[in-house]
């Protein structure tokens, strides 16, 4: 990701679902926050649906990274729908999440 090669890291992780070893959150997480800091934030929320389809959840991390790039690209109204979707699933915001969306 250093090199901005997302889309290797993104099949590499799809490689290892199909040799059966899944990425964990934190894999994903480092994923979506390289993504997030390159304005590249829609495609950080794609990764958030495919860890849904693994059944990895995602934490507070994770809808953080996501809100606080959402934000930073102008688009708050994204970040304050993933606020509600964090809190959907039970996830406490915290001052990382607010002051993102100030």
């Amino acid at each position: 990701c250093k090199k901005r090669r997302y889309k290797a890291a993104i099949e590499l992780i799809d490689h290892m679902k199909s040799k059966g070893v899944d990425a964990d959150v934190c894999t994903y997480n480092m994923l979506i926050h390289d993504l997030c800091r390159n304005n590249r934030s829609s495609k950080g929320y794609l990764l958030l649906r495919k860890m849904r389809k693994r059944m990895i959840n995602p934490n507070e991390v994770t809808y953080n990274t996501l809100i606080n790039g959402f934000c930073v690209e102008g688009k708050v109204l994204i970040g304050r729908q993933l606020l509600d979707e964090m809190l959907s699933f039970g996830l406490s915001p915290n001052n990382v999440t607010f002051n993102a969306l100030i």
